[in-house]
C-alpha cells in the first residue's frame, strides 16, 4: 500500500503543479474539512476546491516553486475502509534550491473510485491560503 499511496500523492502533486485543478478536486470527498494551524475551514464542493487550488497555485508561483516532492511517512492500518496517511513535503525552486517543507495528515477512505481524501490537517501551516474569509478557531 505504501508504494500505491506514494505514487498517488506524487500524481496529485503533478496535477496541482500543471494547473489541472479541476481533475485534482475530484480526488476529494465533500464537504471537505481542512485544518490549518488549529483552525478549520470546510470546502463545500469540487468547484470551491478547484478555486482553492487556483489560489494556492498562484501563491506557489509567486514563491517560484517549480517542484514539490512528497513522501509517505506513516500509514495507519485501515479500519472500515478509512485510514490516515502522514505525508511530508519539500518545495524546490527552478534552480533546485529548497524553499521550504511541511507535514500533512490526510484522512482517507477507500471507495469504488479508489482512494479519496475526506479531510486534511496541516498542523504547522499558519497561512491564509484557503480563503480570504474569516476562519473560526477550534475550542
Amino acid at each position: 500500500m505504501y508504494a500505491r499511496l506514494q505514487d498517488l500523492l506524487q500524481w496529485r502533486m503533478s496535477l496541482f503543479l500543471t494547473g489541472r485543478h479541476g481533475d485534482l478536486a475530484q480526488e476529494y470527498l465533500y464537504p471537505f474539512p481542512i485544518y490549518t494551524g488549529g483552525r478549520q475551514q470546510v470546502v463545500r464542493s469540487a468547484a470551491d476546491m478547484e478555486a482553492t487550488f487556483g489560489r494556492l497555485h498562484k501563491m506557489a508561483t509567486a514563491r517560484d516553486i517549480a517542484r514539490i516532492e512528497t513522501w509517505v511517512v506513516a500509514i495507519e492500518l485501515p479500519r472500515g475502509g478509512r485510514f490516515r496517511v502522514w505525508v511530508a513535503h519539500r518545495d524546490f525552486g527552478k534552480d533546485g534550491e529548497s524553499l521550504g517543507s511541511g507535514q500533512i495528515v490526510h484522512y482517507c477512505r477507500m471507495t469504488d473510485a479508489g482512494i479519496k481524501t475526506e479531510m486534511s490537517d496541516y498542523p504547522q501551516c499558519q497561512s491564509d491560503w484557503l480563503s480570504t474569509e474569516p476562519r473560526r478557531a477550534l475550542a
